[in-house]
């Protein structure tokens, strides 16, 4: 943990089981996907490429520590410190770490309860809540992707059936006005969800920008207030002595 730290090569440095030179023992197999899964989906939220990004065995340089101004006290502070961190260009490096339960009981579900509240996604329903918003307002996108993908296809699949409808009108002598016009006529219900998704695809992409530039805006604001801080506190020392 600490030559990186040392040696100049890092600013920030995480222990990771499941780095490619790190070992997970006696965990429960599910609580592994669990969490092998959930660090996929927020490791999406950093450049570094971390495999491990809600470990909370790391090592931190002086001059990091000095810069960082957190808020943060709950279940996301790891996550803060790390979206910050790479923020302000320090730089991260994953250590490749053993995760090793001596207790091999540890991982049992108590029966207690009924099925649901013994479930382990319920129990940590609020921390994969609260990651899933940290994911979302680090990376916009992640949100939106899936429904603009979904509603762009719909779009150029029903564009394209009321165009092939048109073409083999007109292929069948139609005036092609006329033949426009059979079309649409035709194709009534396939044109309103065109429409529509037409209209929720600018809405979503309308979001979409407005989001990413509130992330912007608030990225130039913490870096500018980061660094106006960092110079107040130089200059505080230097008073003192």
């Amino acid at each position: 943990m600490l030559e990186p730290l040392m040696a100049g090569r890092a600013d920030l440095t995480l222990a990771s089981p499941y780095h490619s030179e790190g070992v997970v023992k006696n965990v429960p197999a599910f609580r592994v996907w669990l969490s092998k899964w959930g660090n996929r989906i927020l490791s999406r939220a950093f450049k570094s490429g971390v495999k491990t990004v809600t470990c909370v065995v790391r090592g931190y340089t002086r001059n990091l520590m000095d810069h960082l101004e957190l808020i943060n006290n709950g279940k996301d502070f790891h996550l803060e410190v790390l979206y910050k961190a790479e923020l302000l260009g320090f730089k991260v490096e994953e250590v490749p770490a053993k995760l090793v339960w001596r207790d091999k009981s540890r991982g049992k579900v108590k029966r207690q309860g009924n099925i649901i509240t013994r479930n382990p996604l319920f129990k940590m329903r609020k921390e994969i809540l609260s990651h899933l918003a940290f994911n979302f307002f680090s990376r916009p996108q992640i949100l939106f992707i899936l429904p603009l993908l979904f509603l762009l296809g719909t779009i150029v699949h029903g564009t394209i059936s009321i165009a092939y409808a048109w073409v083999d009108l007109v292929a069948n002598g139609q005036n092609i006005t006329q033949a426009l016009r059979t079309a649409l006529l035709n194709g009534q219900l396939t044109l309103q969800i065109v429409v529509g998704s037409s209209v929720l695809f600018f809405v979503l992409i309308l979001f979409l920008f407005l989001a990413l530039q509130s992330k912007k805006y608030f990225e130039e604001q913490y870096i500018q207030n980061a660094r106006i801080n960092v110079r107040l506190k130089r200059l505080q020392k230097s008073k003192g002595t």
